[in-house]
Formats: C-alpha cells, structure tokens, sequence
C-alpha cells in the first residue's frame, strides 16, 4: 500500500509541475496588456492588428503621427479614460458609440533621432483597465538630395529607337527619391530616374531634371548629344567608251559622307 501512495504522490507532483510550467509560460507570453479582470472584454478591433514598434522617417521639425483604435465596453460610460501614462507627445480621444469603439490620436514632434516609447492607458466602462507600451523609431532624413548636371551623348546609324538616360543622384535619407522632368520632351521614371524620349533629327537635347526626398529638391540640367551617322554616298563614272580592242579602262570612283566621317571603298 505505502508503495501505492508513493506511485500517485510522484504522479500527482509531476502534474503539478507540468500545469504549474504551463501557466508560467501563458503568463510570460501576455505581455500586451495586464487586466484587473481575466475575463476583460478589451479586444483590438477588426483590422487594427496590434502594430508596437513603427519606424518613421521625417524631416527635422515634423511630427510622427499613430492611430490607435480599440473596441470598448460601453464606451459612453463617463468613467472611459483613453489617455498617454508616460511619454512625450500630444493624445487626442473620438468615441464613436454606434460600433462601442474608441479612437486615439498620438502625434509627437522628435527633437533627435532615436527610440521613444509611450505607455497608454484605456479604462473601460466596467472599470476594466488596459495598458500596453508603444515604441516608435525616429529617422530624419537631415540633408536634401544632391544631383549634379549631366551629359550624354550618342551616335546612331537610325532614329527609330527610344534614347534613355539614366539620371543619377544621390541622397543620405532612407526615405528614397522623387525624380521629376521640369522641361524637355520625354518622361522620367519618378522612382529609378531613368528618361525616355525619341529624338528627331541630329542635335543637342537639353531637360532640366528635379530630385526631392520630402526634406529639400535639387534640380539639374541633362544634356544629351545625338549625331545621326547617315550611310555614305557613291558618285561612279558615268560615261560611253568606245573599244576598239580589248584594253584596261580606268575611272574614279567618288565615296561622300555627309556627316564628314572618313570612308574607305
């Protein structure tokens, strides 16, 4: 019998054990929020994932921005409180009690670079409390792009093609690059800066180019120098001989090219 008791003692602990790991493991993993009440009725609403880290990239000076939205119960309950615990920036509340659901509103305006994180709070009509910590990532694209004026040229036997020049500039943010053509035929692709025109004759083609990233523009002046190289011409001796025997006849042949480029015949 003492045997008996010992086999479900070791059973009995080893369950425990394994419930009492299990239930360590579940509350490790709630990290979004702590509740006064397990049976809390916060829930994110539909198609507002919980998002907790974002990045911004914005010029010196600019705010960042975020648009909290949750489901409330009984969210006209004058006891609702939508507000920042801690943190920098300005919040703002709009309850929209047709779908019991609460809108916030956070805008800050970063003095430097780097992480900010802020704590919000949400108590709902019942009393139930929410909180949850957000961190935001600051980038400031601090320079305007640089482009440079360019120049291309090219020689072409036909006109029939799409001439295109890649334009190229450079910018120190990670926000990206606008490109923009400010005069002169064609288009530009705005995001690769690649211009596209089809020129009509032989000549030099002048476009003013414009680079933006969101903080400054730059603009520049591309140039592009097409020679036409037309086939050369064959003027031969045009005239009636007259033999009276077999004899070696002798004439010059003229080679011309109106473009001025040397010829061999």
């Amino acid at each position: 019998m003492k045997q008996v008791s010992l086999k479900n003692l070791a059973l009995f602990s080893l369950l425990f054990l394994l419930l009492f790991s299990s239930t360590i493991s579940a509350a490790d993993q709630d990290f979004d929020y702590i509740s006064k009440n397990v049976n809390s009725p916060f829930s994110l609403a539909a198609a507002t994932p919980p998002v907790f880290y974002d990045t911004f990239y914005v010029c010196p000076g600019d705010s960042i921005y975020d648009t909290l939205l949750y489901s409330c119960w009984n969210v006209t309950d004058p006891q609702v409180v939508f507000e920042i615990t801690s943190g920098p920036g300005s919040f703002t509340t709009e309850i929209v009690p047709t779908s019991d659901s609460i809108f916030g509103y956070y805008a800050y305006v970063p003095q430097t670079e780097g992480d900010i994180s802020v704590a919000y709070m949400l108590v709902d009509g019942r009393g139930d409390t929410l909180f949850y910590s957000h961190n935001y990532t600051v980038y400031f694209n601090s320079q305007q792009p640089v482009i440079q004026d360019q120049s291309f040229s090219s020689v072409a036997c036909d006109l029939t093609a799409m001439r295109e020049l890649q334009i190229v500039a450079t910018d120190s943010s990670a926000s990206g690059l606008t490109y923009s053509l400010l005069s002169g035929q064609g288009s530009i692709n705005a995001l690769t800066g690649l211009l596209s025109y089809q020129p009509d004759t032989s000549g030099i083609f002048e476009f003013v180019v414009a680079v933006e990233n969101g903080c400054g523009a730059d603009t520049a002046t591309v140039i592009d120098s097409v020679h036409l190289n037309t086939p050369p011409q064959v003027f031969c001796y045009d005239s009636l001989v007259t033999l009276c025997q077999v004899e070696e006849i002798c004439f010059d042949v003229l080679g011309v090219d109106v473009d001025g480029d040397p010829v061999q015949i």
